[in-house]
């Protein structure tokens, strides 16, 4: 949007205009605006959490939140946000939502329809379940009810630029169903799939067991690393996830470690390398964990996970006694990346001392 503003205050009041409209994504757009002038505005900060969340970008509203908190938890409602999405409740939501997202991509319309549809009246304000359960139908040539589920989504985000063009794309005479159901995949469901297990793995609750559903139990998946096929890489990358989740770390690590040593896609493979780290960190075997640390800030610099594996590796060095690798390598991390949420008061105090 080409809006000749320059104060914060004006971007803050437009999202707030935007948002009252139903226009989540360009009120997103116009919080990013506002956070790049006032970057520590709790009020803004907890505002782009809402508009992340019910978009289901839930691992930035997550950061949002986490980062409100980390500069004043007196009186912030960003406390109940975060008990939100850290909660059983929300954790089954996207054990649920992870489940039906692969059903989808794996072209079980009906199935996934019929289960999005209990999800959908269990968090209806949610933008993106509207979306997929629209391509569902789609896949199952019921345009009717593909234009009633993309209206519904409209409804909740007019800014939201994939949707706009599903209905665009399904108001056209010239536009077949099936070829507009091949192409939507591609863009939709792939990305969702990752999200959706990212965000399970690394944002369920830190204390307690996570609940797994009985029907969809975790396991070390046995396979030939030597052999892995493209197709597997998912589902084992998924069923890692999942153990990692359930605090099951030593089956974790088995599969997290195919992916390391034999799987070709890149962004799993990454992942995979971070989660090892935590998986050691969590069973306090410090050791193992900053090696793995160390393996994905050497090859990943600039990654989805670099800030964090830079702020915990120095930690646990400092844990271990190791001052001056704990020092160098949070130094890096202020000065590569100065916006970081993890540059907090522990990260100072380690390195002026």
């Amino acid at each position: 949007m080409d809006i000749d503003i320059k104060s914060p205050f004006k971007f803050y009041n437009k999202a707030i205009e935007l948002m009252n409209n139903n226009n989540l994504s360009d009120a997103q757009d116009m919080l990013s605006k506002c956070l790049a002038l006032c970057d520590e505005d709790v009020e803004v900060l907890n505002l782009s959490g809402m508009c992340a969340y019910f978009t289901c970008d839930f691992e930035m509203a997550n950061i949002y939140w986490t980062k409100s908190l980390a500069i004043n938890i007196e009186n912030n409602k960003a406390v109940e946000y975060l008990k939100n999405i850290h909660s059983d409740n929300f954790n089954d939501f996207l054990l649920a939502y992870n489940i039906v997202i692969d059903k989808a991509s794996k072209g079980e319309y009906l199935d996934a329809s019929l289960k999005l549809e209990a999800l959908i009246k269990t968090n209806p304000p949610l933008v993106e379940p509207h979306i997929i359960i629209g391509l569902c139908y789609l896949g199952l040539n019921n345009k009717s009810k593909a234009m009633e589920a993309f209206s519904s989504a409209h409804s909740l985000d007019k800014g939201n630029k994939k949707n706009i063009n599903y209905l665009a794309n399904l108001k056209s005479k010239d536009v077949k169903a099936s070829r507009s159901v091949r192409v939507m995949r591609i863009v939709s469901f792939g990305a969702a799939i990752c999200l959706v297990i990212t965000i399970g793995a690394y944002y369920g609750p830190k204390v307690g067991k996570t609940k797994i559903s009985e029907e969809k139990p975790t396991s070390y998946i046995q396979v030939d690393a030597k052999t892995i096929k493209v197709e597997d890489e998912q589902n084992i990358f998924n069923t890692a996830a999942l153990d990692f989740k359930a605090n099951n770390y030593d089956a974790a690590v088995k599969n997290f470690e195919i992916i390391n040593k034999s799987a070709v896609t890149p962004n799993l493979v990454a992942e995979s390398i971070y989660l090892v780290a935590r998986c050691y960190e969590m069973k306090n075997e410090y050791n193992k964990s900053t090696i793995s640390y160390e393996q994905y800030i050497g090859k990943h610099k600039g990654g989805n996970y670099y800030d964090e594996s830079l702020y915990y590796c120095g930690i646990l060095y400092y844990k271990l006694g190791d001052k001056s690798k704990a020092k160098d390598l949070l130094i890096r991390l202020t000065s590569e990346i100065p916006q970081s949420m993890y540059n907090n008061d522990k990260v100072k105090y380690i390195i002026n001392n």
